[in-house]
């Protein structure tokens, strides 16, 4: 693999010099107005309507996952994963190389963040390095992963895919087996990416994605979470989407008065957008 060095000296090589430079700038091509006025003059601007609907069965198809599931943004996606994880009060291992709605996501859902080093290849975590930490800095006990030094659980890791580079996930699942850790892949830059013809985001029970406006496909804002499994698709504290049709008044009514006293807790919690911030999504197609 390439040394970090050559990786920034290629990158520089292929970009117009300039003062400033944008990690993703995005493109609108004129049909965009159309779909988006289209989408307005439905009056489906929120739960409901033609284009949600066509954004995720686009992202289903080129995922290959069946189980898709939109959020307002990528830190909900990961955030409400982690949730059913059950991470409270437990360790989540995050790279140092990424960006900080990652560990937030972890905060958020009443974990701490464990920062640990990113690789010199690629920017990822590095299976070596990370079974060789482990190795070092915890045990097990009861079939869980605990840290010498705090005493807390280590439950989960976050695979950040560094700017879309594939993380090597068949090694990292193996060291995550070994020490009983649960996987999620941060895939919020990684639409489109792919290792061993597999869709990155896909390889573990969750795999999260963004469509924020410096991501290969935007929406302005928005994100997604694949899941794995069915039951986690169908788990009411994640597919809030479906209960909402399923039952509107009684979903709606619960949802926002819990959200609500969430948010009187925590300003930062923005799962209330939920509904609202995926309307902008028609622009795609």
């Amino acid at each position: 693999m390439l040394a970090l060095s050559n990786i920034v000296d290629i990158i520089q090589g292929c970009l117009r010099k300039r003062k400033s430079y944008e990690v993703h700038e995005p493109s609108f091509p004129p049909i965009t107005k159309k779909v988006l006025n289209d989408c307005i003059n439905s009056t489906y601007v929120s739960t409901k309507g033609e284009y949600i609907d066509k954004f995720k069965n686009e992202i289903s198809k080129l995922t290959k996952s069946k189980y898709i599931i939109l959020t307002n943004t990528g830190t909900s996606a990961l955030s409400l994963s982690l949730s059913l994880l059950d991470i409270k009060n437990c360790e989540v291992l995050v790279p140092t190389m990424t960006f900080v709605a990652t560990p937030n996501s972890v905060i958020y859902s009443k974990g701490i963040p464990h920062f640990i080093d990113s690789g010199k290849e690629d920017l990822n975590i590095d299976s070596k390095k990370l079974d060789e930490y482990l190795q070092k800095i915890s045990y097990k006990r009861k079939n869980q992963c605990i840290n010498k030094k705090t005493k807390r659980i280590i439950k989960a890791i976050i695979v950040v895919h560094a700017y879309g580079y594939p993380a090597d996930l068949p090694s990292i699942v193996k060291v995550c087996k070994k020490y009983n850790i649960s996987i999620i892949e941060d895939a919020a830059g990684a639409i489109g990416s792919f290792l061993n013809k597999k869709h990155l985001g896909t390889f573990s029970r969750f795999g999260t994605l963004s469509f924020n406006g410096n991501k290969t496909i935007t929406t302005g804002m928005g994100g997604a979470i694949i899941t794995k499994y069915k039951k986690d698709y169908l788990d009411e504290d994640l597919t809030v989407e479906n209960d909402w049709s399923q039952n509107p008044e009684r979903q709606v009514g619960r949802e926002v008065e819990e959200l609500d006293l969430r948010e009187a807790k925590d300003p930062s919690y923005k799962h209330k957008l939920f509904m609202e911030g995926k309307c902008v999504k028609c622009k795609e197609k």
